[in-house]
């Protein structure tokens, strides 16, 4: 068989077995978009849907899902990674909001990147409050984090609204603020 060929049947390949790989299948779906919900553009999912992502807790409990670790709102879930350089300034930032009074429990779920060496920034930066690993990608792309570190609060009712715009926490002021525009006054 000439190279032309053989190259041209491997492209071919190739290109089917991408197609395949994309193609939707039977119970695929997608949480609403913006423009699906033009009342709140931040809402991706409700806390239902994270059923679905399996988490392993950086204290070395058991592998479960998302949503068992995460509770009944209120609550607030951070999405980080430890090759995100504003995810390690902002999850003091998140600790010490945690450790207030009137906080509502915080979550955090490290993303792409290796569990040890989560757990060991975390011991480094003295991070106490419940974190998480995800080996895979579901929950980034089930809220629709645009980056590194994404935010989002699950109310009362359960349903997930993705703090906008996106951005690493500053101060404790600034998670207190992002937590009330999302919950009201109260929790």
């Amino acid at each position: 068989m000439r190279s032309s060929v053989r190259w041209t049947v491997v492209v071919v390949v190739l290109a089917v077995a991408g197609i395949v790989a994309l193609w939707p299948r039977e119970g695929d779906t997608l949480p609403p978009t913006a423009s699906d919900d033009a009342t709140d553009p931040a809402v991706a999912t409700t806390l239902n849907a994270l059923d679905v992502v399996p988490v392993t807790p950086h204290d070395g409990g058991e592998r479960g899902d998302l949503a068992a670790v995460v509770g009944e709102g209120p609550a607030l879930v951070n999405l980080w990674a430890t090759w995100c350089g504003p995810c390690v300034d902002e999850l003091p930032v998140l600790d010490e909001y945690a450790a207030g009074q009137d906080a509502v429990p915080v979550f955090g779920v490290q993303v792409q990147s290796d569990r040890d060496a989560g757990r060991r920034m975390l011991d480094e930066l003295g991070v106490g409050f419940p974190t998480v690993h995800e080996d895979g990608d579901q929950l980034r792309r089930l809220v629709r984090a645009p980056v590194m570190p994404t935010s989002f609060v699950v109310d009362a009712a359960g349903d997930i609204h993705r703090v906008e715009p996106p951005r690493a926490f500053a101060s404790v002021d600034e998670v207190e603020q992002a937590v009330r525009s999302y919950l009201g006054g109260g929790r």
